[in-house]
């Protein structure tokens, strides 16, 4: 997922769109994957906190 955000930075990516790069059609849209993943991201020590969710459209990474 990380690198899917890298390649789009500062644009927002909708929970359903990471669902569908990453899963196949019957994937359920209602699994906690991506939410999981986020927070793994976001709990790194050594990263500064560069992933940003975007209230009701998804989650944005800011380039520093």
């Amino acid at each position: 997922m990380r690198e899917y955000l890298l390649i789009r930075p500062e644009q927002v990516v909708s929970r359903m769109e990471l669902i569908e790069h990453y899963r196949d059609e019957e994937a359920d849209p209602m699994s906690n994957v991506v939410d999981a993943v986020v927070t793994r991201l976001r709990r790194k020590p050594r990263e500064p906190n560069l992933l940003h969710g975007v209230r009701g459209a998804g989650y944005r990474l800011s380039v520093a």
